[in-house]
């Protein structure tokens, strides 16, 4: 089984990143939104930290209630919604241009 155990209790996600939690697919969106603001994430919002350890107990509970290939989704749609540096473009932006 996955672990869902943060690095460090200093660890934050940037909240760009976690909109790929709520739309890796158009179907289930209010699901993981409501997962979301059960672990204190209530009104996402892109340009805000939050902490390691509430997104992995959404993590988990996307896991145990809407199974591992609704969790693979979300981890394939991080490289639409990420941002990795301070131009603030996408991975697959970025891969773009660097070819």
């Amino acid at each position: 089984m996955a672990q869902f155990i943060p690095f460090d209790n200093k660890v934050e996600v940037f909240g760009q990143a976690l909109l790929s939690l709520i739309n890796a697919l158009p179907v289930g969106r209010d699901s993981r939104a409501q997962i979301l603001a059960s672990q204190g994430i209530k009104a996402l919002k892109p340009d805000l930290w939050y902490p390691q350890g509430q997104v992995l107990k959404a993590y988990e509970a996307i896991y145990k209630q809407l199974g591992n290939n609704t969790l693979f989704a979300i981890g394939k749609a991080v490289l639409d919604n990420a941002i990795f540096h301070l131009k603030l473009i996408t991975w697959r932006k970025h891969c773009s241009l660097s070819m």
